[in-house]
């Protein structure tokens, strides 16, 4: 990923960052990881994070449609239910920086 950065052309009008999609889709490992490597790098993290009602449920108490659709995939056991809400459950694993727009 790092050579992959290296080589993308950055400017005024874009910047690269690194993207892991949503707490309901990334283990806590992965997130740590990328939110390091990200600070590292001098790059943004940015993430798909609180947009539905069913990611709420699945974070706080593992079940529901999203644990329904995780299940069918056969990746919900390598996510667990935190019991917070998905900005504390972030915050937790010390992965919130700063806003930048």
């Amino acid at each position: 990923m790092k050579a992959l950065l290296d080589q993308a052309d950055s400017s005024l009008l874009v910047k690269h960052g690194i993207s892991p999609h949503a707490p309901y889709t990334v283990s806590p490992e992965l997130y740590r990881r990328a939110a390091e490597f990200a600070r590292l790098q001098g790059r943004i993290l940015a993430t798909h994070v609180a947009e539905t009602r069913a990611e709420l449920q699945f974070l706080q108490n593992g079940t529901g449609e999203f644990r329904d659709f995780l299940g069918a995939l056969g990746t919900c056991g390598r996510l667990a239910a935190s019991g917070l809400a998905p900005i504390p459950y972030l915050d937790s694993l010390g992965v919130l920086g700063e806003i930048a727009c």
